[in-house]
């Protein structure tokens, strides 16, 4: 599971180049700035800078020069760059949101959800780097649709996770139900979720559907995928063994043993 990109954290998946690296973090300074009222002097170009040449005041990496007296040691806030290790690009933060390049996490839908499911999915994970919160209502509506399907009725998300539960799914799957289910409708309705957080609590939320497909449904179409190449006698003696172990326990019943 890849890492997204956060800031000031020290490695993470590249929005450049998509590896998992390290990331070294640098703050911005600018070459130049617009003149105040407190300035007595005009400040005039050098005959050395780039607006002397006509050229956009470029932002590099580094320290800036230690001269107290140039302009380009005035620190922008709320401004930091990363740099990638392997790729060596930069990307752009302004506050906690990475603004430049755009990066949409490489989260792939369950191969088994359910078509009307991983629409919602694959949307929800196009604007998670915008907004987190938005992504987690879309997920909601996914784990809704999935409940629903599950289910195979229409109905609220709290008493279908029940409903399953009561027909033998897994404490465990039951648990990331009701994870996804209370996470998504907190920060739908009470903003826990905002765009100040960072991308790793959302994204768990798409692991988590993948997760609850996968142990519903993927793990029964494997089964039924796997039994069904075996040999049919093989397959025949295993059906055999049931039905013997039905009767038997139909008459333990009849007889009150």
């Amino acid at each position: 599971m890849t890492s997204p990109p956060t800031l000031w954290k020290s490695g993470f998946s590249c929005p450049n180049c998509g590896v998992e690296a390290h990331q070294s973090w640098f703050n911005c300074y600018a070459a130049n700035r617009a003149p105040s009222r407190s300035d007595i002097h005009k400040q005039q170009p050098s005959p050395t800078s780039d607006a002397a040449f006509g050229m956009t005041p470029r932002v590099t990496l580094g320290t800036p020069s230690p001269n107290i007296h140039s302009q380009g040691n005035i620190p922008v806030q709320n401004i930091s760059i990363s740099k990638c290790y392997s790729c060596s690009e930069a990307a752009i933060w302004i506050g906690t949101r990475l603004i430049w390049p755009k990066f949409t996490p490489d989260i792939k839908p369950h191969i088994y959800m359910p078509p009307a499911i991983k629409a919602d999915f694959v949307e929800a994970c196009s604007i998670l780097q915008l907004s987190p919160r938005g992504a987690a209502a879309l997920v909601r509506v996914a784990l809704e649709k999935l409940i629903n399907h599950l289910v195979g009725e229409a109905v609220k998300p709290n008493d279908g996770i029940q409903t399953l539960v009561d027909r033998g799914m897994p404490e465990r799957v039951q648990k990331m139900c009701d994870a996804v289910r209370i996470i998504t409708n907190d920060s739908v309705h009470l903003g826990t979720i905002n765009s100040n957080d960072d991308l790793a609590s959302a994204t768990k939320l798409f692991h988590l559907v993948n997760a609850i497909v996968d142990q519903t449904i993927g793990l029964d179409i494997l089964a039924d995928e796997i039994y069904g190449e075996l040999p049919h006698d093989k397959i025949q003696f295993v059906e055999n063994r049931k039905r013997g172990a039905a009767r038997k326990s139909a008459a333990s019943i009849n007889t009150g043993k």
